[in-house]
């Protein structure tokens, strides 16, 4: 659960959360997600759940910053075991660049959004 306050390595978080995909945790991959992207274990499970784990691989990403926060954008691909299409696209993830009164959650990175998951 220490991903989930990380605020230097935003891969580390992005481990977290393929990892919890990958073992159905479907509870820990929600929380990896920013509270304004109203993701639940429920919407995680409906789009990655079957009989057998999706394999979730993350490439190299990069770091941007824009209005006072940092960004973290990275390709992505999930291929699934059970015939379904894989899925490709890139995940963004997101965190106040260190500005007074952000909150501890602000701070922190988190998953802001992905194009491998319908909007």
């Amino acid at each position: 659960m220490a991903a989930l306050k990380e605020r230097r390595d935003p891969e580390r978080l992005l481990r977290f959360y393929t990892n919890a995909i990958r073992i159905g945790d479907w509870g820990d991959a929600a929380r990896a997600w920013s509270l304004d992207a109203q993701m639940t274990p429920e919407k995680l499970e409906k789009e990655f759940g079957g009989n057998a784990g999706p394999k979730v691989a993350v490439g190299k990403g990069d770091t941007s910053g824009a209005a006072g926060s940092l960004y973290y954008e990275a390709p992505m691909v999930v291929d699934f075991a059970d015939g379904r299409p894989s899925r490709r696209g890139t995940i963004v993830l997101r965190r106040v660049n260190d500005v007074p009164g952000a909150s501890e959650e602000q701070l922190n990175w988190r998953i802001e959004r992905t194009s491998t998951l319908p909007q």
